[in-house]
């Protein structure tokens, strides 16, 4: 996604394109959520049938959840993974300004990755970008969250709250969805989202929806509730880039999932086995 508005605090404007760029994304877009519904993953999965061990500290689950108040649903794609047993660590484009995520877990090797944060018109990312310890873009003063690896633990905190000490690893993005087991006040706004969350037992869930779009409070509220609700428990969670940029790509252990996007981003966050 695109961010005009340099003062945007929900990075909520999305890409509009013009000429022949605008009519190819047109075309394509539709084929590539058709395309999506077709995923890939071993093994025997239902809706709602509960968590699906990958491996361990690794789990799949697909949610159909409720997108807004017309009723309308999307599936949810969660992964969850332990950091006891796995990384996370950036993932950023190096042999063109943007590559799709799955070229990106490719590439890098990773078991998977998600989608980053918002970008501008040249594919210059927006806000705090740290990896390996070094900062490769400046903090954004925006009404956004940062999602943080700290002394190897992960967390989200408002970006006045961020400082760099122990941080290995960070990306800026917003708006925080859950703060502290609380939904936050949202814009009523609807597109396929990607989101990040941290559950109590400090477990890292990467999230994209699937389908019809999803309406940003709904989704929190999937993303608060508690497990036995049909929720997935999270105390804090951050949303990423959605829209065309949202995708998710898993291969593990014999388990690929490959949620796609309309265009490639310029970063993302990958998962790696200790």
């Amino acid at each position: 996604m695109v961010i005009r508005d340099r003062n945007a605090a929900d990075g909520a404007r999305g890409r509009r394109g013009s000429g022949s760029g605008a009519i190819l994304r047109g075309l394509i877009w539709p084929v590539l959520v058709l395309c999506s519904l077709g995923f890939l993953a071993a093994g025997r999965l239902q809706r709602g049938r509960g968590w699906h061990e990958i491996s361990p500290g690794m789990e799949y689950r697909r949610l159909e959840v409720q997108a807004s108040d017309l009723g309308d649903t999307a599936d949810l794609h969660v992964l969850r993974v332990d950091l006891k047993h796995y990384r996370i660590r950036l993932l950023r484009a190096s042999k063109a300004p943007a590559a799709s995520i799955r070229e990106l877990a490719t590439q890098s090797r990773a078991a998977a990755a998600i989608n980053g944060g918002f970008f501008d018109e040249e594919l210059r990312p927006l806000g705090l970008r740290v990896t390996g310890g070094k900062e490769l873009r400046p903090l954004r003063r925006a009404n956004w969250g940062v999602f943080v690896i700290r002394n190897g633990k992960p967390a989200i905190l408002h970006a006045r709250d961020y400082r760099p000490e122990g941080v290995t690893e960070a990306l800026q993005c917003g708006p925080r969805l859950v703060v502290n087991g609380e939904v936050t006040r949202l814009k009523k706004q609807y597109a396929r989202r990607a989101c990040i969350g941290i559950d109590r037992a400090g477990r890292v869930l990467l999230a994209v929806t699937n389908g019809s779009t999803m309406d940003a409070t709904y989704l929190a509220r999937v993303l608060r509730a508690p497990e036995p609700k049909s929720g997935l428990g999270c105390v804090n969670a951050l949303n990423l880039d959605g829209g065309g940029s949202a995708q998710l790509y898993v291969d593990h252990h014999g388990f690929r999932l490959d949620l796609p996007g309309a265009w490639g981003v310029p970063d993302g966050l990958g998962v790696f086995p200790r």
